[in-house]
């Protein structure tokens, strides 16, 4: 994905672009194909976002806004297949979304904050015509989820801050037949003088871990975190590498 952004105080413009591939070849008991599964999101999108501040930072108040365009294409296809007819196969359409965000921030000792975001607020439907292709599907709408979240953060020396947090996404949307890990995340980074970070903890139930270098002109990210492929009773893990370039002017 890439994010070319301007950000000034309490307001932000971006063009985002994201191309996201999961696929998988099913074999039978005996190693033969029997069908590849392909699950594949591809959007762009304008956004604009705002946020403010009142009582002196204790509450923080968010929101952006954006029109997407999604092409998406969730089937089981032969695994004999060489090429795709992204007109027949895709849905694509355009859409208007919004998120919105609330933190709290006690003032006291370690700020224990507490978090809110709405995402796809309403819900996000692609009912209007794509830019690129002239598919006969629209994509699936994206219900609205709810994402809340923990953290304190204590502070070590003038030099070193600490940070420890949980969230668990998608929160009203629990049932018995779904994995509760898979909206688990949590972790702990240590901040070193705004300048290097480095973090641990758990996506989902997989370990993760990073390191950042930051400088008033550049950052550099990077990661590695387990993604759950699998079911409640039959979990798989899907290690996954992450790395982000920045440059700040």
């Amino acid at each position: 994905q890439a994010f070319p952004s301007i950000v000034a105080p309490n307001i932000g413009f971006g063009i985002h672009g994201k191309w996201k591939y999961d696929a998988e070849v099913v074999a039978d008991s005996a190693g033969n194909q029997t069908n590849y599964r392909l699950d594949y999101t591809h959007d762009y999108a304008a956004i604009l976002g705002i946020c403010f501040k009142f009582f002196g930072g204790i509450v923080k108040f968010g929101a952006t806004g954006r029109y997407v365009n999604r092409t998406e294409i969730h089937k089981d296809l032969d695994p004999t297949v060489t090429t795709i007819d992204m007109n027949q196969t895709a849905s694509e359409g355009a859409g208007l979304a919004s998120d919105v965000g609330l933190i709290l921030t006690a003032p006291i000792a370690w700020l224990p904050t507490l978090a809110v975001t709405v995402r796809d607020a309403g819900r996000t439907m692609y009912n209007k015509n794509g830019m690129f292709m002239q598919t006969q599907t629209r994509p699936i709408d994206t219900p609205p989820s709810i994402d809340v979240g923990y953290a304190l953060h204590p502070i070590v020396s003038n030099a070193t801050r600490i940070t420890f947090a949980i969230d668990y996404h998608d929160a009203t949307n629990i049932r018995e037949d779904q994995d509760a890990m898979k909206r688990i995340h949590a972790g702990i980074e240590f901040n070193f003088s705004d300048i290097f970070f480095l973090r641990g903890g758990m996506n989902q139930r997989y370990a993760a871990g990073g390191f950042e270098l930051a400088t008033p002109w550049v950052q550099f990210q990077a990661a590695t975190y387990g993604e759950e492929l699998g079911t409640k009773d039959a979990p798989k893990e899907d290690r996954r590498f992450v790395a982000k370039f920045s440059v700040r002017f």
